[in-house]
């Protein structure tokens, strides 16, 4: 009996230490990391990085230069088949939760 109580107060002691290290080790993560992470208000604010365009007299577009040409859409002008693909790669729920 006496070699269950010693055996049983070890594996405590040793599930106490696993949990103090996973401990300390995410907080040694997060304290990492935080100093890299932006603010959540900055987030909020984020612009997207569009080209230049160059327009005619008549608005009608000649080019665009920049590194990343990307624009806005709104959800509306998105396709229904790609709003189907990521709602079935995600899950069937997607608009519920």
């Amino acid at each position: 009996m006496a070699r269950f109580v010693r055996l049983s107060t070890f594996f405590v002691w040793l599930g106490a230490a696993a949990v103090c290290g996973a401990g300390i080790l995410l907080s040694a993560f997060y304290l990492y990391l935080a100093p890299q992470l932006p603010d959540a208000a900055q987030l909020r604010t984020t612009q997207l990085q569009t080209p230049m365009r160059i327009f005619s007299s008549d608005n009608k577009k000649l080019a665009e230069f920049g590194e990343k040409r990307r624009s806005p859409v709104g959800i509306e002008e998105i396709p229904t088949t790609l709003t189907s693909a990521f709602i079935a790669a995600e899950d069937n729920r997607f608009y519920e939760h």
